[in-house]
């Protein structure tokens, strides 16, 4: 399903496309040492995730408060 030009079985919905969206959209998750991840659900269907971990950067110049950036006052 994440390889290039794949496409689904499913020829009665007549949906245009290239199949390159989903490879596409785990290549940026990747990038940002994310993942696209799928889950398959009855009720609801396929259920797709990017999960991208969150950084914290600190402001330079506050010795060892540990404070995120937005929070540090120095």
């Amino acid at each position: 399903m994440f390889e290039p030009f794949y496409r689904g079985e499913n020829k009665k919905l007549k949906v245009r496309g290239l199949g390159l969206g989903l490879p596409f959209s785990k290549m940026l998750a990747k990038a940002q040492k994310g993942d696209l991840v799928l889950k398959d659900s009855n009720e609801q269907g396929t259920i797709f995730t990017i999960v991208i971990e969150k950084r914290i950067k600190y402001k330079k110049g506050c010795p060892g408060n540990g404070q995120p950036s937005y929070y540090a006052e120095c």
